[in-house]
């Protein structure tokens, strides 16, 4: 409820105080409408690689020694830039977070991330993986060195 207070004056000498009250409109009365809105907040996967970095024909792994021939790197071009050198490879997350960073061949590192499928990431683009690679997909969230 609004109330106004104010003087009233019916001559110059005289001034009566009055009070008067808002009266809402329709709209303000009226029932709100619910309404349902989608937000998308963009997060990162939330597992953990470790494990040995290794880079043979094309094909970049964490744990390529392991039982189940490692974690086979997928690096999405809409984050990532690479840029591989003789003996490691350079990055740029280019999100909100705007790190880089080196892993070199043979040394323990660390990746934030998950398991995906070849359809999964077939729906942006990413460092390209021959098909002669093997081992399960890993997209790459966060990579780290030790």
């Amino acid at each position: 409820m609004l109330s106004l207070v104010a003087c009233q004056s019916n001559s110059p000498s005289e001034i009566v105080p009055t009070v008067e009250q808002a009266t809402p409109s329709p709209a303000a009365t009226a029932e709100p409408t619910p309404t349902i809105e989608i937000v998308a907040v963009p997060t990162r996967m939330v597992s953990l690689a470790n494990g040995v970095f290794t880079y043979n024909d094309g094909c970049f792994k964490i744990g390529e020694d392991q039982s189940n021939g490692g974690l086979l790197l997928v690096w999405s071009l809409d984050q990532y830039s690479i840029d591989l050198k003789q003996d490691k490879v350079v990055f740029t997350d280019h999100t909100v977070y705007g790190t880089s960073g080196e892993w070199e061949f043979g040394s323990t590192v660390s990746s934030g991330g998950g398991g995906t499928s070849r359809a999964f990431i077939s729906n942006f683009p990413y460092h390209p993986i021959p098909d002669t690679c093997t081992g399960s997909l890993w997209l790459i969230g966060s990579p780290t060195s030790h």
